[in-house]
């Protein structure tokens, strides 16, 4: 008896799953799964990007020509509980795409700078706010090759570096 009701509810959550997936729109293509320490964030991704962003960056709302994301940065819970971000050296070319995941459950502003009392602080790029448990792109059209260190307005200790090659 038991054999048939577990056949039974595997095919039950098979057909919802199948469903589920059938639904999801043709624009949206992948899962990421971000691990840091013991902490494990699921994070859906999605093709398309918008342009009412004045700094390159889209937030995933409408399907505007889209480049192409050659880079994940992740806003989650660290090992030790704070939040951390993973990453913190992320590497890309000039013109290259990166999508910022908030695993937190604050909204981020990440800006250029090593903090809000650094002179080029936001001037560089700022990128947000991203959402909790959102996304944001960030197409690094304008930055020439060099390091650029970041950091989370909500957070100026949340801290990254963005290394720009040709």
């Amino acid at each position: 008896m038991n054999n048939i009701f577990n056949s039974g509810l595997i095919v039950i959550l098979s057909a919802y799953f199948a469903l589920i997936v059938a639904s999801i729109p043709y624009n949206e293509f992948a899962l990421v799964e971000s691990n840091i320490g013991n902490s494990k964030d699921i994070v859906y991704v999605s093709a398309s990007s918008s342009s009412n962003n004045t700094a390159g960056e889209s937030s995933g709302e409408s399907a505007v020509e889209s480049s192409t994301v050659v880079s994940l940065i992740t806003i989650s819970k660290g090992p030790q509980g704070n939040i951390v971000i993973n990453p913190q050296t992320t590497t890309i070319k000039t013109g290259g795409e990166i999508l910022i995941f908030n695993n937190d459950t604050a909204a981020h502003t990440i800006e250029s700078g090593t903090g809000p009392s650094d002179p080029l602080a936001g001037r560089l790029f700022g990128v947000g706010p991203v959402q909790p448990k959102g996304y944001i792109e960030y197409v690094a059209s304008n930055l020439q090759p060099g390091t650029y260190a970041f950091y989370s307005t909500h957070d100026p200790s949340i801290k990254g570096e963005l290394v720009v090659t040709n």
